[in-house]
């Protein structure tokens, strides 16, 4: 079989699939990155898959995928939903006005990450797993939110 024949197919399934993937519930994105990731397992693949085996193998291992993606997601969700609830944050205690006022001022991002970081006690790196950002990423926004803060709290103060 010539290259560009298999080359046909893999394009064929690619859309296919993704087609599939958004029907049954995935965003566009989401099932575009599934089907890229599901091309690049393929080409890991020690050995040739045949043609008449193809399809049925871009299914199984793009909807594994997408599965995974799917309950890594959700339990993500179902995380930030507990922590980002905001009748808990209009119970939270804070130490004075002036904190509370400069907090409400930041925007939601960073009062977030400086909630987490500080009244939470979460680490970078469960900070990174729950917003699902490198830990570096983490490290530099949790910078910028406390220079803003601190700016805030220099202005009413």
């Amino acid at each position: 079989m010539k290259l560009g024949g298999y080359e046909d197919i893999i394009f064929q399934l690619l859309q296919e699939v993704t087609g599939y993937l958004i029907k049954i519930g995935a965003e566009v994105e989401d099932a575009k990155d599934v089907t890229q990731e599901t091309v690049v397992k393929m080409l890991e693949v020690e050995a040739v898959i045949p043609p008449e085996k193809i399809r049925p193998w871009f299914y199984r291992v793009a909807l594994n995928l997408y599965f995974n993606l799917y309950r890594q997601t959700k339990r993500r969700r179902e995380i930030l939903q507990l922590h980002f609830n905001e009748e808990f944050y209009s119970e939270m205690p804070l130490p004075n006005e002036e904190l509370e006022t400069a907090l409400n001022q930041l925007d939601l991002a960073s009062a977030n990450l400086l909630i987490l970081k500080y009244h939470e006690g979460l680490s970078l790196q469960e900070m990174a797993f729950i917003l699902n950002r490198p830990p570096e990423s983490i490290k530099t926004a949790l910078y910028r939110s406390r220079k803003k803060l601190r700016q805030l709290m220099e202005e009413l103060g």
